[in-house]
């Protein structure tokens, strides 16, 4: 006589520790670590072949960012009008027609943008609770934005 145990009386952790595999799932990617390998592979390839031709990292703000031309971005406020130009002079690293790495900022070159308009971010909630003492403290903060346009690079 041969005893037969059914998976569906143990838990599904004890059946996968014995069997080595998920048991609910007939889905390839449920019950095997290959798609966040393929994922990975996948998203470096689409990085490599599809990475953007012209870009430029600069630090404004405090801040390190990464601009692409033709592109709207959000940063922490500046001081001028919309409509102002602005130019970014700590450029790091520049690729436009070659690849130019500052050490640490590239001399005689600069990222233009124009201020498009101010705005604030959505609110953050901050709350303050001290146990046993009923002490509770609630309150909300917008951080005020700039957003920019970056302009196409021209040389370096």
């Amino acid at each position: 006589m041969r005893l037969m145990i059914h998976s569906d009386s143990f838990p599904n952790s004890v059946v996968k520790m014995v069997s080595g595999h998920d048991t609910w799932g007939d889905i390839p990617w449920e019950s095997s670590s290959m798609p966040s390998l393929s994922f990975f592979i996948a998203y470096i390839l689409a990085y490599t072949f599809m990475s953007p031709t012209a870009y430029a990292i600069v630090e404004t703000c405090g801040k390190q960012y990464w601009f692409q031309p033709g592109r709207y971005y959000d940063i922490n406020f500046i001081n001028a009008e919309p409509g102002d130009k602005i130019i970014f002079h700590r450029v790091l690293w520049l690729q436009h027609q070659q690849l130019l790495i500052g050490r640490p900022f590239l001399p005689n070159t600069h990222v233009e943008a124009t201020i498009l308009q101010h705005l604030k971010s959505k609110k953050v909630l901050v709350y303050h609770m001290r146990s046993k003492k009923k002490t509770r403290k609630k309150y909300g903060a917008r951080q005020l934005l700039t957003r920019i346009y970056i302009h196409p690079f021209h040389g370096s």
